[in-house]
C-alpha cells in the first residue's frame, strides 16, 4: 500500500506541476484576448479539446471539463473593472475608492495619456484635434486591457470610438456612473474641452452620450447614491465569482 501511495504522490506531483503550467498559459492567452476584444468563452475551441478524448474514460473527459471551466475562471479573474460617464460624475473619485477595495491598481485614461504625450489634454484638443487625442486614448485602453487586474477612470467619451465599447467590454466589466444632469449642470465643469462653453455644451453632450453609456454598461449606478463604492465593489466581486458558473 505505502508503495501505491507513493507513485500516486509523484503522480500528483506531476500534476500540479502541469496544472500551474496550464493556467500560466491560460493568463497569457487571456492578456492577448483582452486586447483583441476576443471573447473568453469559445465554445469550438472547448468541443475540440473534449473531442480528442472521446476514446478516454467518462472521468477524464469530466476531469478536462472541470480544467477547462477553472482554466476560463482563471481569466476571468483578471478582467478589469472600467468607470465610464459624464465629466464631473466621479470617475477618478471613485477608482480612488474602488482600486485598494478590490486590492487593485488604479489607471485614469487621460492622466495615462498626458504622460504619454507630455501634454495637457486641451492642450492635445487645441493642437491637433478630438481625433488624434481618441486614437491616444484607444492606445491607452489596449495597455490596460492588455495589463488587467486594473480599475479603470476612462474619460467622458471614451465610449465615441466604437472599437473602445468592444475592448472594454471584452477585457472588463463596464460600470456607468450616472449622475443626474442637474448636479452635473451644478458642479460648474469647465476644465474639459468639449464643454468649456457653459452648460448648453454639456446638455448636448449629455444627451448626445447616454445611450451610448447606458447600453455599454453591465452595471449602472448613481454615484451620489449612499454607499456607491461599496456597491459597486460587491457588484464587482459577486460578478467576477458568478462567471462561467
Amino acid at each position: 500500500m505505502e508503495d501505491l501511495r507513493k507513485k500516486l504522490d509523484e503522480i500528483d506531483s506531476q500534476l500540479a506541476r502541469l496544472f500551474d503550467e496550464r493556467m500560466s498559459v491560460a493568463a497569457d492567452i487571456a492578456r492577448y484576448k483582452r486586447c483583441r476584444s476576443l471573447p473568453i468563452e469559445d465554445k469550438e475551441r472547448e468541443a475540440a479539446i473534449l473531442a480528442r478524448y472521446d476514446e478516454h474514460s467518462h472521468a477524464f473527459r469530466e476531469m478536462m471539463e472541470k480544467v477547462i471551466l477553472l482554466s476560463k475562471r482563471e481569466q476571468a479573474r483578471h478582467l478589469n473593472l472600467y468607470l465610464v460617464g459624464m465629466p464631473d460624475s466621479g470617475k477618478t473619485r471613485f477608482g480612488k475608492l474602488l482600486a485598494p477595495m478590490l486590492e487593485r491598481s488604479l489607471a485614469d485614461t487621460d492622466k495615462l495619456i498626458m504622460s504619454l504625450t507630455s501634454k495637457t489634454i486641451d492642450e492635445i484638443f487645441d493642437s491637433h484635434g478630438e481625433h488624434i487625442f481618441r486614437l491616444y486614448e484607444h492606445q491607452c485602453l489596449l495597455t490596460v486591457a492588455r495589463v488587467g487586474d486594473l480599475v479603470v477612470a476612462t474619460g467622458g467619451g471614451v465610449l465615441t470610438y466604437s472599437d473602445n465599447i468592444a475592448l472594454m467590454r471584452e477585457s472588463g466589466k463596464v460600470v456607468f456612473l450616472n449622475r443626474s444632469l442637474d448636479k452635473l449642470l451644478d458642479a460648474g465643469t469647465r476644465n474639459r474641452p468639449l464643454i468649456r462653453s457653459g452648460k448648453n455644451a454639456i446638455i448636448a453632450l449629455y444627451n448626445e452620450r447616454f445611450d451610448a453609456y447606458r447600453s455599454a454598461a453591465d452595471f449602472t449606478i448613481d454615484p451620489d447614491r449612499e454607499g456607491a463604492a461599496e456597491i459597486i465593489a460587491d457588484w464587482f466581486k459577486d460578478a467576477i465569482a458568478r462567471t462561467f458558473e
